[in-house]
């Protein structure tokens, strides 16, 4: 099936730079270099030209990986410049007035007040708020193992059969991992992918 979802294209974007640039701090060869550098650019390029937030909060995450594995003085002195690199190129594409950046973030901006002063929950934001707003009123329901995938969907249509959920988005994901997890698998769940991060983070 072909996906048509601009998030499904901008976040795949960040996932390839985030292989591409991760690699970069380790290849000891001149030319890869450059290739992975580039790589990654076109991956971030994807992300920002795809209006896609979600995927630009992840090149934060992106960046505290790579400084942690920079670390490493293993890697050998020009470990910093690659480093530097990634970030000049990310600062770059952000501050360019071609993309889509910051008239993005100023609708974000717009839909958040939109929502809290006025319930506006049609929009982008609004609707992921009133997402985790519902996910915060049934999150001690079922704490320890959540409701599982179907039983999820299922409280969701019940909430809003019942008029407790009025957001037109909705009944499927929560749009957000750790509140995905928690609802679905619980504590348990959620303590698992956690713990599955931190791995990935202090190895």
């Amino acid at each position: 099936t072909l996906h048509r979802s601009a998030i499904t294209y901008g976040n795949t974007g960040v996932l390839l730079a985030g292989i591409c640039w991760l690699s970069l701090l380790f290849t000891q060869n001149k030319l890869h270099k450059w290739v992975l550098f580039f790589a990654g650019l076109a991956g971030i390029g994807v992300s920002l030209l795809s209006g896609s937030r979600g995927g630009w909060l992840s090149i934060l995450i992106l960046m505290l990986f790579m400084w942690r594995i920079a670390a490493q003085p293993t890697l050998g002195r020009w470990r910093w410049p690659a480093l530097g690199l990634v970030c000049a190129a990310i600062v770059g594409a952000t501050l360019s007035p071609k993309l889509p950046i910051n008239d993005r973030l100023q609708q974000a901006v717009h839909e958040v007040s939109a929502y809290f002063q006025h319930g506006e929950n049609n929009t982008s934001v609004g609707a992921r708020l009133a997402m985790w707003e519902f996910a915060a009123s049934i999150a001690t329901e079922k704490p320890i193992l959540g409701f599982g995938y179907q039983g999820k969907r299922d409280r969701w249509q019940e909430a809003i059969d019942a008029g407790e959920y009025t957001s037109p988005i909705g009944g499927g994901h929560f749009h957000n991992e750790m509140i995905e997890r928690y609802i679905t698998t619980g504590l348990v769940g959620l303590g698992l992918t956690l713990l599955v991060y931190a791995c990935l983070l202090y190895t």
